[in-house]
């Protein structure tokens, strides 16, 4: 008797246990509606219902590089441009040992890809004191090798401006290179495009000394 009062009861119990489950499974779930939203044009849904965003496309920077070595082969001068598709440009001068050692870092500058800086094949002095860089079309600068400043505290002579202060009536055409060790050699024009007389520019002293044509 004990026995099938104890088999009627277990069987009871579990009859309870299948029959809420059954009754679970079968009971539906308020329905929730899903939201469109609205990313960069997609509308694809994740399991949740949110949108899953389109990956923007990121521009692989374009890196150039350049080196100039002095002239006794112990030192080179070193621009890298890196155009990141954005319009700009970054750019970086610096100069070391030929075996990449002891750099110092002379220009930096971020400006639009149309401003193109370069090094001249002669960008160093014969005695390997000085480098100097066209910064623009319009603009040349020098640096000391070292990266120390000049004696009146610049970190670089200006050598277009420093024309526009001391010649008048006449245009800093070029700078084609260094006749010595502290001399760079202009070549300039009058105000109609023709050609004058060349000069000296002395980057210590920034003074010009007019050259016979």
């Amino acid at each position: 008797m004990r026995q099938t009062i104890a088999g009627f009861l277990t069987a009871g119990f579990f009859g309870v246990i299948v029959l809420g489950g059954a009754y679970g499974l079968g009971k539906k779930s308020p329905s929730v509606p899903l939201t469109t939203f609205a990313t960069g044009g997609s509308d694809v849904k994740g399991s949740r219902g949110f949108p899953i965003p389109t990956p923007t496309a990121v521009p692989t920077p374009e890196i150039f590089h350049q080196n100039v070595h002095s002239p006794d082969g112990t030192k080179q001068i070193m621009l890298t441009r890196i155009s990141r598709g954005n319009g700009s440009a970054t750019y970086e001068v610096g100069d070391a040992d030929i075996s990449g050692k002891d750099a110092v870092v002379l220009y930096t500058a971020s400006v639009p890809v149309a401003a193109r800086l370069s090094l001249p094949p002669n960008s160093w002095s014969p005695d390997n004191s000085y480098v100097y860089i066209y910064a623009s079309e319009s603009a040349v600068l020098v640096y000391r090798a070292d990266g120390k400043p000049f004696p009146g505290g610049e970190t670089a002579r200006d050598v277009t401006a420093d024309f526009h202060d001391k010649v008048s009536g006449k245009a800093l055409r070029d700078v084609t290179g260094w006749d010595d060790a502290e001399l760079l050699h202009v070549f300039t024009s009058l105000p109609d495009g023709s050609r004058s007389n060349p000069y000296w520019y002395d980057v210590v002293s920034r003074t010009f000394t007019g050259l016979p044509r």
